[in-house]
Order: C-alpha cells, then sequence, then structure tokens
C-alpha cells in the first residue's frame, strides 16, 4: 500500500509565557449558517480543572462574542443549538448539523482557548475543522487531530475501497469488507498516531502535547504512551487532560484481545442487584455488547440486535449487555422502550466502569462476539446486516 504523503513537518510555535499571563480571552465568531442560534461553551477554568464553566450567547446572523475566564490556555467544547420556541425535536434533537462528505452530524467541536483576542471564521459545515485567526495552539491542535483523515484521503488503496463502496452504508457492509477496511487504515492510523508521539516529545511543556496525548490513550501502546506521560513537563500534571491520562496509566495495560484468545471474565450486577458472571454463559454463544441509554448511535442499533436476538436466540445467542449509565432510572427505561429481552448488568460506574477498561473500550456502541468455548470469534459486528453475520459466525 502506497501512502502519498509529503514530509511530516513539526509545527514549530513560540508559546512565550510573557503572552499568557493574562487571563483575558475573547472569541469572536462569524459562522455562516448559524443564524441567530446558541452558541455553548464548556471549558475549565484553570489547568487543574478545579471549576468547570457552561455559559452561553445568543448568534446574530452567525456572529457572537465569548470571553472566557482562564488562567491559562485550556480545552473546550463548543456546540450550536436550535433555539425553537417551542422546541422542535428532529432527528438529530436540539443540536443544529453540518455536512462533511455526504455525511451529517452534530454541529459540535472542539479547541483551545488562549488568553488573547481570538476570530473563528467559517461555516457551519466546516465545524469539525475549524479554523481561527490569531490563536496558534489551536492550529497545532487541529493539524494533528485531522491529520489521520488527511492520510486516509491522500492513500490510493482507501480512496479505491471507498469509490467501491461509495454508496453502501458502512455499518452494513460484510464482515470480511470491513475487516479490509481495517487492514488497509490500521498503518495509517499508526504513522498519525507516530507523528502525534512525536510532537509530544519535542514540545513536553506545550498545552497542546497535553491535549494531543488524550487522543493516543485510544490504540497507541501502553508501554509508549507511559514513556510520553512521564516525558511531559512537570508544568502540565495538574492540567486536567494529563490528570485523566494518568488515571487511566495506573489502571495499567489494557488486555489485549485479539480473536481466538479466551474473553476476561466479566463479574457485573443486574439491575436487582444479583452479580452475574460473563462465563455462566460458557456454551453458548455470547455477543458482549457495551451500551448506554444516552449514546443516540447504541440505540439506533438496538433494532439490529433486537432482531438478530429474536431469530438467533433458540439458535443458541446469548446477549450479555454491560450498560455504561450512571443513573439506573434512565438505564432501566431505555431496556423497556427498545424491548432489549436480554441479560443486562452494570456497576452504574459510567465511562470508569471497570468491564469497559479491561476490554479496552474507549467509544460505544463496541461488541464482542465469544463462541461456546469462551474465545473471542468477532468484534464489532453492527448495522443491517447484524443478524447474517452473526448466523454466519455461528455455523
Amino acid at each position: 500500500m502506497k501512502i502519498y504523503l509529503l514530509i511530516l513537518f513539526n509545527v514549530f510555535i513560540a508559546f512565550g509565557s510573557h503572552a499568557q499571563t493574562s487571563n483575558t480571552c475573547r472569541l469572536t465568531g462569524d459562522i455562516k449558517g448559524l443564524g441567530n442560534h446558541r452558541v455553548f461553551i464548556s471549558y475549565s477554568a484553570d489547568t487543574a480543572a478545579r471549576s468547570m464553566h457552561h455559559e452561553h450567547v445568543r448568534a446574530r446572523h452567525g456572529h457572537f462574542v465569548l470571553q472566557p475566564q482562564i488562567d491559562a490556555p485550556v480545552h473546550a467544547m463548543i456546540w450550536f443549538i436550535r433555539d425553537h420556541k417551542p422546541l422542535i425535536k428532529r432527528k438529530n434533537g436540539m443540536y443544529l448539523t453540518y455536512r462533511s462528505h455526504g455525511y451529517k452530524g452534530i454541529a459540535l467541536t472542539s479547541i483551545i482557548l488562549e488568553n488573547r483576542d481570538m476570530h473563528w471564521r467559517g461555516t457551519l459545515d466546516s465545524i469539525n475543522s475549524p479554523h481561527i485567526d490569531n490563536a496558534p495552539m489551536n492550529d497545532t491542535f487541529q493539524y494533528y487531530w485531522a491529520l489521520d483523515t488527511r492520510l486516509l484521503n491522500s492513500d490510493s488503496a482507501v480512496a479505491s475501497w471507498w469509490k467501491k463502496n461509495k454508496h453502501k452504508n458502512f455499518q452494513d457492509l460484510p464482515w470480511e469488507v470491513k475487516q479490509h477496511y481495517d487492514s488497509l487504515t490500521c498503518p495509517i492510523y499508526a504513522l498519525a498516531h507516530d507523528s502525534i508521539a512525536a510532537y509530544i516529545k519535542a514540545h513536553p511543556a506545550s498545552p497542546v502535547s497535553a491535549n494531543l496525548l488524550l487522543i493516543l490513550l485510544n490504540g497507541y501502546p501502553y508501554d509508549k504512551l507511559l514513556a510520553l506521560y512521564n516525558a511531559l513537563d512537570s508544568s502540565l500534571h495538574a492540567n486536567d487532560m494529563v490528570v485523566r491520562i494518568k488515571a487511566k496509566l495506573l489502571a495499567g495495560p489494557p488486555t489485549e484481545l485479539k480473536t481466538g484468545r479466551l474473553a476476561p471474565e466479566i463479574v457485573l450486577p443486574d439491575s436487582s442487584g444479583k452479580d452475574i458472571a460473563l462465563s455462566s454463559l460458557r456454551g453458548k454463544y455470547v455477543l458482549l455488547d457495551f451500551w448506554a441509554s444516552w449514546c443516540r448511535a447504541c440505540r439506533g442499533e438496538n433494532p439490529n440486535l433486537v432482531a438478530a436476538y429474536r431469530r438467533l436466540h433458540k439458535k443458541g445467542l446469548e446477549v450479555y449487555a454491560v450498560s455504561l449509565d450512571t443513573d439506573k432510572t434512565a438505564w432501566l427505561k431505555a431496556i423497556n422502550k427498545d424491548k432489549l429481552a436480554w441479560m443486562h448488568v452494570s456497576d452504574l460506574r459510567g465511562r470508569e466502569c471497570r468491564a469497559s477498561s479491561l476490554y479496552g473500550v474507549s467509544a460505544i456502541p463496541n461488541n464482542f462476539l465469544i463462541n461456546p468455548d469462551g474465545k473471542i470469534i468477532a468484534t464489532n459486528i453492527r448495522g443491517k446486516n447484524t443478524t447474517a453475520e452473526l448466523l454466519r459466525l455461528m455455523k
């Protein structure tokens, strides 16, 4: 596979401490397509995240001004919300949406706020790759954040795969076709991650490095991630992102869950508080499903799983569903509403669920198919072909 890539360069920007002495940050936005809707921002008021701030303003013809009070550059989430009176819920709820490469997404993005006047010019459809004037740290963050996408777009084999399957829903493709795509893209993601790691090594005291290190939590080798963390300057140790990363690293390396190996044991309580072991289903095919009531994508996949369960349960399929909820009432309500008639467990610790850490689950929905011998034989079976894929794998 040939990757058409110019020589990767590091973006060297001088982040002088003299430029960060003020706590004044002014973010002016002029977003075409935003109209008079609301702009919400959530950020830590300081790098140690001793307090979280949530603010919002109403845009006027796409123009808005936010003035966060920060003591140093910090990561922030910004999203754009419809302001109907009364609110009219649509397919994507109350969020405004953007279009990119034919796909529709919620208008939500992350940026780095700096102690300076920053001007965001753009369109709603470019919301997930924002360019902000006079924001050098954000420029660097966005460059590396989107690096894997640029590499994928420049690869001829990936382009050929997408051309062949461009009119198909990825989740509905046969398992072998998706596996072929993974074989093409994994080396590209690895190259992007190594490039991010090189930047972090070259800039151990930059707040940008703290944000980029969080990207590597998903799939980067544990020993390399630990070395990067240990090389960070002590000035970043109180940074909110670094604190979160440290907590993940203290849990130790994730289990290497390759197909063909035994599935690690899970023992979690069901809705009545009774502990249920995953191994209690040994002798059957088990789909270990990680989901949550608040996860829109999970709820969208549930009908596919319901259809598969109805057809294949008598053929030996069981579902062991691990919820990443924290609200028991919301969890049980979703089970009832989606008609999920299988085994449900949760420690109600949300993203800190010990089972998700054990299986290296960083995003949901996510699942693992386990054969009667207790070995993992497939992962992430999703889409309209869920029943057909499970039937094929259970033969």
